[in-house]
């Protein structure tokens, strides 16, 4: 066999080698490909399985009930003070308190507890007054996502139950919740209510602040519209008057509005201090 010939067939073998070669790192791309579908098939579909074990959805964690607003129930006014989740020791602490308008005497209560996809939890009693009831709910779950108090009459079934909520979203979380006793409770109680007042002061405050702001920006409005008077006819005159008027309506109306804040604020001073006296008070014992 001639040079060109040993030549021809060197070029062949290294045309077929490139190709197979060539037609191997495509199967290989393809292997690859196939592999990561596949993860990602079975990565999705478990966590669309599972999430609901370990993560709560929106529709499970949307129902809330909040503090401090009355829940009319079988004559009675319901109150949800406080609702605090400790997440290290999977406990709760609910706070209420009570009304029986009805007078009929009957004040005892069953409570129970229910997390969405974890069922009925231990619902512990810490304090039971006829009006101011302190619970524990114990078990919390690490992934939970909402939690449902009920209240029934231990000897009323006809009653019915009350629901009251709390959610992964909304609760209170606080690094421990310690028991105390009645006294530590009532204590605790207290301080609450004066910062609750404090907050409302302030607030209130505020809105002292912008009604004055608001006041001042009329009568700035009115002396650019009585300063506009004098080259006006007497049909324009008569307009701006109109306005001028209303303005000063809108001032006596803010300057009402300012009183009342300052009125409800004298309230809540006094509220404080009496508070406090009965903080002092306890604290003595």
């Amino acid at each position: 066999m001639n040079g060109n010939g040993k030549r021809g067939m060197e070029i062949e073998r290294e045309s077929v080698w490139k190709w197979r070669s060539l037609r191997g790192e495509k199967r290989q791309h393809k292997n690859i490909f196939a592999m990561v579908f596949l993860l990602i098939f079975f990565g999705g579909y478990t966590f669309f399985f599972t999430s609901k074990f370990w993560m709560p959805t929106a529709g499970e964690a949307e129902r809330y009930t909040k503090l401090h607003q009355d829940i009319t129930w079988n004559d009675r006014a319901i109150r949800l003070v406080r609702w605090e989740y400790s997440q290290e020791q999977h406990l709760m602490e609910v706070e209420l308190d009570i009304s029986n308008q009805k007078f009929d005497g009957e004040n005892t209560y069953r409570f129970t507890a229910l997390e969405t996809n974890a069922g009925p939890l231990k619902v512990k009693p810490i304090l039971e007054e006829m009006d101011w009831v302190i619970l524990q709910i114990e078990g919390i779950p690490e992934k939970f996502a909402e939690i449902s108090l009920r209240m029934e009459m231990e000897d009323d079934e006809a009653a019915g139950v009350v629901k009251m909520y709390t959610n992964v979203n909304e609760v209170a979380r606080v690094n421990a919740i310690e028991k105390k006793d009645r006294n530590g409770y009532l204590a605790q109680r207290y301080e609450q209510e004066i910062l609750g007042y404090e907050s409302e002061i302030l607030e209130w405050n505020g809105k002292i602040v912008e009604a004055e702001d608001k006041i001042s920006t009329i009568e700035q409005e009115i002396q650019e519209m009585k300063a506009k008077e004098e080259y006006q006819t007497d049909a324009q005159i008569e307009d701006t008057e109109n306005m001028i008027s209303e303005a000063q309506n809108e001032i006596l109306a803010t300057e009402e509005a300012i009183a009342e804040y300052e009125v409800d604020i004298k309230e809540r001073q006094q509220r404080i201090q009496n508070v406090q006296l009965q903080l002092n008070e306890l604290k003595q014992e």
